[in-house]
Formats: structure tokens, C-alpha cells, sequence
């Protein structure tokens, strides 16, 4: 049986990241696929002629858009499979694929897990200040002020407002139920029942933004929810609240007027003096960490 023709859609520095010497013989078996041949842009001679013979286009982060200009050589595409969460980030116009039968996959329930893993770990340490106080200490080389400085520490009973039930944020949910924390949700596609049904209490934006002392963001990034968390509702968490979390996507930008979370590459500090006193908090994926 022909195998189908697959090609690379990615950086090609992450190839032998994402991809084993098991997982490339897996794909070499299935596929006819050069895995030498990773393009990181579809303009160049090579480029396009890789493009029109693949039937697959097995995609991954920082992957090469496809474009209008693009479409006739793409006629034999029969499916883009995206190693990370999104597979139509990779194409200008999902609907015109989708229109003429190309499927989609993603890795997304696979990625779920150590995202979520890493989110918890980061969590439980932001509610005690574990980073803060790591960097006091290096700063003053001076014992802690065990009696005056950490009221209010801690998990118990503290709350955690987490934006989102995406494949991601279901799954931070579920790692946060053994804990004795109060969780508020926003997701404007769910029920008061179903978001208590995940372990959580429904709340709209803003109300959660006040109440939580770490909160964890997983709307996908979409025009919509681009710069959703903004200055503005920065400012609503309280004083003593210690950090906030982006494990992934972009919902938090810095704009001209509002200049909230920042992604690494950008700027690797916080920007805002008069939101310094509340430094948001972890982040994963492509985004830097504050404490």
C-alpha cells in the first residue's frame, strides 16, 4: 500500500525536541516522510515543492502560516496534524481547508497533562510566596520574620480563580479537587451546574479577578479574548494576592495603555509601576515567570 507523503511544518530546531528516534521511525513507517526536510517557511524554492507534494502536514509550534498565495499548491492536502494544541494556527483560512475535506488534529489532550502538572506545581508555591521569599533572602542574606511576615500564607482555604474549562483548565481542576481551596470559574459557555459538576463556582470575570489570590488563565487565543486581561482587571485582585498564572496563549498583552502581562521575548521584567506591588505570577509555554 503507497504510504501517504508528509512533510514537516515547524522550527526545525524542535523536531528531535517534540520527536524521539522512535517516534521518527513511527512516522517514517507511516508516511513517507523526509525528516531531514523541516521547513521553517513556505517561500523558498524547496519550500514550495515540499508543499505540493505533502498530504499531510504534520505541524508544530512556530510553524510556518499557509497562506492564500499558498492554496493552489496545496491540492493534494488531505489533513494538517499539529503537534501542539492548535492545528489551524498553521493556516490563514482553516474554513476554505475545511471546505474541501482537509482534517485537523491536534496533540492538545496530550499536552493537557504536563501543562496542567506544571500549573498545579506553581500554584500551591505562588499562594505561599515560595518564590518572593527565595528572592528576598538572596536579596538581604537575612532570616524571615516567621511571626510578622507570613499571615496569610499558605493554601488553606484560599481562593483560585481559574479563566477558562479548555482541555487545559479541566484538567487543572481536577489536580486542584484534594486541595482545600476555594475555586471560582469563568466560562461564559458553561452552567452554574456544570462548572460546579469540574469542582468549581461560576463567577463572572471581573468578580473572580477581585477575589482570587492566584488566578490561571486558559481561554484560547482568539480576536476576542486577545488582551481580555488587561490592566484593569489586574488592579481588581487584592492587595495581598500574590501572583497570577498564563500557562499558555496570550489572553494577557501588553498594549499602549495597558501594559499587563508581557511575553518573554518582549520584555523580561514587569512594566507596570503601578500594578509592581501585585506581580502576576507563573507562567508556562513562551511566556517568562514572575514572583
Amino acid at each position: 500500500m503507497t504510504r501517504p507523503r508528509a512533510v514537516f511544518a515547524m522550527n526545525p530546531r524542535l523536531v528531535r525536541a517534540v520527536f524521539d528516534e522512535d517516534a521518527l521511525a513511527r512516522l517514517r513507517r507511516a508516511t513517507d516522510i523526509d525528516t531531514e526536510l523541516v521547513p521553517g517557511e513556505l517561500d523558498s524554492a524547496r519550500s514550495r515543492d515540499a508543499l505540493a507534494g505533502a498530504e499531510i502536514l504534520v505541524a508544530g509550534w512556530d510553524a510556518p502560516v499557509v497562506r492564500a498565495e499558498h492554496l493552489p499548491r496545496t491540492e493534494r492536502l488531505r489533513a494538517v496534524v499539529h503537534a501542539g494544541g492548535v492545528a489551524a494556527a498553521c493556516l490563514e483560512d482553516p474554513a476554505a481547508f475545511a471546505a474541501r475535506g482537509v482534517v485537523a488534529a491536534n496533540a492538545s489532550a496530550a499536552n493537557a497533562g504536563p501543562v496542567a502538572e506544571y500549573t498545579l506545581a506553581m500554584i500551591l508555591p505562588a499562594n505561599k510566596r515560595v518564590l518572593a521569599e527565595e528572592r528576598r533572602y538572596r536579596a538581604s542574606r537575612t532570616r524571615p520574620d516567621h511571626f510578622g511576615a507570613y499571615a496569610g500564607r499558605g493554601n488553606y482555604r484560599q481562593t483560585v480563580g481559574v479563566v477558562g474549562a479548555s482541555t487545559v483548565g479541566r484538567a487543572v481542576l481536577g489536580m486542584l479537587r484534594p486541595f482545600d481551596l476555594d475555586v471560582l470559574l469563568y466560562d461564559p459557555t458553561l452552567t452554574a451546574e456544570q462548572a460546579q459538576a469540574l469542582g468549581a463556582r461560576l463567577f463572572p470575570l471581573d468578580e473572580l479577578m477581585a477575589g482570587s489570590r492566584v488566578v490561571s488563565l486558559y481561554q484560547p487565543l482568539t480576536p476576542a479574548t486577545r488582551g481580555r486581561i488587561d490592566a484593569g482587571l489586574l488592579a481588581l485582585m487584592p492587595e495581598t494576592a500574590p501572583r497570577s498564572s498564563t500557562p499558555c496563549g496570550a489572553p494577557s498583552t501588553r498594549t499602549p495603555s495597558s501594559p499587563s502581562c508581557v511575553p518573554a521575548a518582549s520584555t523580561p521584567s514587569w512594566t507596570s509601576p503601578a500594578l509592581s506591588r501585585r506581580t502576576p505570577a507563573v507562567s508556562c509555554g513562551r511566556w517568562t515567570t514572575w514572583c
